[in-house]
């Protein structure tokens, strides 16, 4: 009988978090040299496989999976399409990848925060298109077999390289681009956003939510869609964010430049990603 083949899947948001993760990926001096990468032959939102020593690691664009009539920013929709992507039984791996905001006074925009924990909170938005219902709404989720095998993925050999790498946002930029990287890193998603002025109160909505729920771990990131990829899969689960401003502090340190400080947090998010798939996907767990 053949041996059935355990993916790893990569899930970017959107495409232009997509782009800068290819862009890196497809440079001989962005990747290691133990990676190749092979771009997409027309399946529909899959940008590619990166192979390294651990084995094949697809690229997937969430939002050319969904209904382009939709919002882009659609909850509800990307919950319809992500079952069949990451809850499929072959699946030994999910990486979610994007850009987000981080709490807190200091810069830390051009990081890249890397973990493991979910916390997912619906602001319910008067004025969204997208009523997804939370299937574990203001509670922590934990993915135990990832978090095992984090510190192999964060190692000081890993850092330097990555780091190196790094280009400078053009606002308010982080004193100094690094990976922060840490098992028990929470990513926080507020749900259901489809209009970007809402941000202005969701965003502290829910970090307060996360307060509320006496959460005894550290907030990584906060953005939309990680905590939902994380909802329909079993699979070890990892985040990947690069931060591109501070909560409350969109209008000033993304919306001007939006498409340059995306990109550079999306470039730096993709060189940290690119570094970690000579570890995935992580070894089978002991019986």
């Amino acid at each position: 009988m053949a041996k059935t083949v355990r993916r790893t899947l990569v899930v970017a948001n959107k495409t232009w978090e997509a782009d800068p993760l290819v862009t890196v990926l497809s440079s001989a001096r962005g990747r290691p040299a133990s990676v190749a990468f092979t771009p997409s032959t027309g399946q529909r939102g899959l940008r590619g496989v990166a192979t390294g020593p651990g084995g094949p690691v697809e690229i997937w664009c969430l939002q050319e999976l969904m209904d382009p009539a939709k919002s882009s920013s659609s909850t509800e929709e990307k919950a319809r399409v992500l079952p069949a992507l990451v809850g499929a039984p072959d699946v030994a791996m999910v990486v979610a990848f994007g850009t987000a905001a981080t709490p807190g006074p200091d810069s830390l925009n051009g990081c890249v925060v890397i973990g493991t924990r979910v916390f997912v909170h619906d602001p319910k938005p008067p004025r969204t298109t997208s009523h997804w219902p939370p299937t574990a709404p203001d509670r922590l989720q934990i993915s135990p077999a990832a978090e095992e095998r984090f510190g192999a993925l964060t190692g000081a050999d890993y850092r330097l390289p990555v780091e190196a790498r790094f280009l400078v946002p053009p606002l308010n930029p982080a004193p100094a681009r690094v990976v922060l990287a840490a098992a028990n890193y929470v990513a926080l998603s507020d749900v259901n956003i489809t209009d970007y002025t809402d941000y202005a109160w969701a965003d502290g909505e829910t970090v307060d939510a996360f307060i509320a729920a006496h959460v005894r771990s550290p907030i990584g990131s906060l953005e939309t869609t990680h905590g939902v990829i994380r909802s329909y899969t079993t699979a070890p689960f990892m985040f990947v964010s690069g931060i591109t401003d501070r909560v409350g502090a969109f209008n000033a340190e993304l919306a001007p430049r939006e498409y340059a400080q995306s990109f550079a947090a999306a470039h730096n998010a993709g060189v940290a990603l690119a570094y970690l798939v000579p570890q995935l996907p992580p070894p089978p767990a002991k019986p």
